[in-house]
């Protein structure tokens, strides 16, 4: 869901949508019931059972400026709220920057998560510094796919954020 806040020539939901990886809609009511929402606000972290989910209803996240984040906190109840685990940011304005990912970077790891390894990767793909993320991000993004439950991907999520 796009709420048209940044500069169209960086936006990474744009470019997602002209290559055809992404449907960019405005209004949360035009989202599927059941979606996996991901938003950095949302209470629940993304965990192996969402996998059937997305595969069958699929994914969509909130794409804005993080400066307004706190204007769009809320999450549509005929969708799945989902947080992604502790990450590092790759792209080139927010670069090394912990949870501040962008939303190409947000629903690759989300897929590189859920075991859509390729997916990711050719989403990725579209930017130069689109594999930088999985470099900077591999040993966490492996852990959490090798993670059996929501919880283990918590404790490790905790862990690498310095939080445990």
């Amino acid at each position: 869901m796009r709420v048209d806040e940044c500069d169209p020539r960086k936006c990474t939901c744009l470019k997602m949508k002209r290559f055809g990886y992404a449907k960019v809609i405005s209004r949360a009511r035009w989202l599927p019931r059941g979606v996996v929402y991901l938003h950095p606000n949302a209470k629940k972290l993304i965990g192996p059972d969402d996998r059937k989910i997305v595969e069958k209803i699929g994914i969509s996240a909130l794409d804005c400026s993080w400066a307004n984040i706190e204007k769009h906190s809320r999450i549509p109840k005929r969708v799945r709220g989902r947080v992604l685990p502790f990450l590092i940011a790759a792209n080139p304005v927010h670069f090394g920057t912990p949870e501040q990912l962008s939303t190409l970077e947000a629903i690759a790891a989300a897929l590189y998560i859920l075991d859509y390894v390729e997916e990711s990767l050719s989403l990725l793909s579209l930017y130069k510094w689109g594999r930088n993320f999985i470099k900077v991000n591999y040993e966490l993004l492996e852990k959490y796919r090798s993670a059996r439950s929501r919880e283990e991907i918590r404790l490790l999520s905790e862990r690498a954020a310095g939080r445990s």
